[in-house]
């Protein structure tokens, strides 16, 4: 990926994906993903409630993407000079970011964000008693969040382990604030 633009075109889409992480507590840990491609770059980041996305218009040599620490990213753009158009490169899973005499690397990853997807293995199988689930249940849905708005987290997620040849199935639910684990043997 490698585009050129305007260092305030670039704060302006910071700032927009910033409005809806600001209140966040984990917001320095938060990442972004950018975009290049059809001459437009797209700035997405997401957490446990929400998506969002910003884009700007700019001069795409090569397309790409890349995920890198939004604050670490959003800091160094702030400070470029507004004279200066700001060129903006990966290389390696680096982003780099040369505006005039400055140069700025910032360590990245692919630019892939992915949701949890379960996994299904055709040839696991298990019998268990039903009072077995049950209890897993008990012990595990007062922390699932009572509204279908978070969809991500309004469930019970079952896991099949093997550990020292033993089978283990692990229930855990969350609601984003608490979080319970239990587990069968």
């Amino acid at each position: 990926m490698k585009f050129v633009t305007s260092q305030n075109a670039v704060l302006k889409a910071l700032m927009l994906v910033f409005g809806g992480i600001a209140k966040s507590p984990e917001y320095s840990l938060v990442k972004i993903k950018a975009d290049a491609s059809s001459g437009i770059v797209r700035f997405e980041t997401k957490n446990i409630d929400m998506m969002i996305k910003s884009s700007l218009v700019a001069d795409i040599e090569s397309s790409g993407e890349i995920l890198v620490e939004f604050v670490k990213f959003t800091e160094i753009i702030k400070k470029l000079n507004q004279a200066n158009e700001v060129l903006v490169e990966v290389k390696d899973s680096t982003l780099l970011i040369k505006n005039g005499k400055s140069k700025f690397s910032v360590k990245g990853a692919s630019g892939v964000m992915e949701d949890f997807k379960p996994t299904q293995n055709a040839n696991s199988s298990f019998k268990i008693m039903s009072k077995k689930i049950l209890s897993l249940i008990d012990k595990t849905k007062f922390s699932i969040y009572p509204d279908d708005t978070r969809f991500n987290l309004n469930g019970i997620l079952f896991q099949l382990k093997s550990k020292e040849e033993k089978l283990f199935l692990n229930a855990v639910s969350t609601d984003g604030h608490r979080l319970s684990f239990a587990s069968l043997e």
